[in-house]
């Protein structure tokens, strides 16, 4: 029914050379650095005998604004208090937040313009013109709101085998010739861009960082991982529920967790 969205043979060009060529090798070391301060400052002198107890989704976007910060403006903003609590706190207040970044300069200031919240409906379009879609039959009438149903594509049996079941090696388990199931740079890489995947985006409007956030997201939860033993408060046995308003579901984002740094780690 919708239109094809693909890449053109350009796009396609750019899109790979960006994927091979995006400089996350150069910003890593920071980036771990970085992370390692933060968790450091946030997690302080955790151990097995004194577990830390915090709230997940506030832990890790500290995590993500450090990294982000170091990388896009520089250790001097990224370490100031003020800002930190600026990129953190998801104001929306407008005012409230042009008050917060007033010392700092204008050319930052936009940094933050992407985490005031202002649509609840993912990938929504108006549509300005008449619009005729591939079946030859619909047509998308001037003034009307259209989205993409990302999530019921995304368990669609017509792009994954037995869709509604977890399989945490989907994209890794090898086929009947031994290959890897979605071996392809579409389908099997994070930042893939395969049919029933929107989570980047799709055909030109396909996130160009995403290879960046995929290498800080991979960065976060190996070294959380490796480095601590996380569980949930006493008590608590089952999977917390996900938040739903509207066309948007969400984690918990008032989850405690626990952690508990490793010895030797």
């Amino acid at each position: 029914m919708l239109p094809e969205s693909k890449l053109s043979s350009t796009a396609v060009l750019v899109d790979s050379v960006m994927g091979q060529y995006n400089g996350i090798a150069t910003f890593l070391p920071g980036m771990a650095e970085e992370l390692q301060a933060a968790m450091v400052e946030q997690l302080g002198q955790s151990t097995v005998e004194n577990p830390v107890v915090c709230v997940a989704y506030e832990l890790l976007l500290s995590f993500i604004h450090r990294i982000s910060s170091v990388v896009f403006v520089g250790q001097e903003y990224c370490h100031n208090p003020i800002w930190t609590d600026a990129v953190t706190a998801l104001p929306f207040d407008v005012e409230i937040l042009k008050f917060l970044l007033l010392p700092f300069p204008a050319f930052l200031r936009r940094f933050i313009a992407p985490l005031i919240p202002q649509r609840r409906l993912g990938f929504d379009r108006k549509v300005i013109s008449p619009i005729e879609l591939s079946d030859g039959k619909t047509t998308l009438p001037r003034g009307a709101t259209i989205a993409v149903p990302g999530g019921p594509m995304s368990r669609d049996s017509e792009y994954y085998d037995d869709p509604q079941r977890f399989d945490g090696f989907r994209f890794y388990r090898p086929d009947e010739d031994g290959d890897i199931v979605g071996s392809t740079t579409s389908q099997q890489d994070f930042t893939g861009i395969e049919p029933g995947n929107l989570s980047w985006g799709n055909g030109r409007f396909t996130c160009p960082g995403r290879w960046y956030a995929a290498a800080m997201i991979k960065l976060i939860v190996a070294s959380l991982l490796l480095e601590y033993d996380i569980s949930f408060p006493p008590g608590q046995t089952e999977r917390p529920r996900n938040v739903k308003y509207d066309t948007e579901v969400h984690p918990d984002m008032a989850q405690k967790i626990i952690l508990r740094r490793r010895h030797g780690a």
